[in-house]
């Protein structure tokens, strides 16, 4: 029996590939305050809560624009 379960925590790396963005535009958006992170230990985490929030803003304001 397996059990797959999504990770609560990204790396910087794997954040930036689920949004599909380079890791240029990922660090902007993190020091824009668009997503959360946290820092365990030297290693700064993405909170892949905060990677869906992020898309459903986007997706909302889309929906204004058009």
């Amino acid at each position: 029996m397996t059990t797959e379960h999504t990770p609560l925590l990204l790396s910087l790396n794997d954040a930036a590939q689920s949004l599909g963005v380079c890791r240029a535009t990922f660090y902007k958006l993190l020091n824009q305050g668009c997503l959360e992170s946290v820092k365990i230990g030297t290693r700064r985490l993405i909170v892949q809560d905060s990677l869906i929030t992020y898309v459903e803003t986007l997706k909302h304001k889309d929906r204004k624009i058009t």
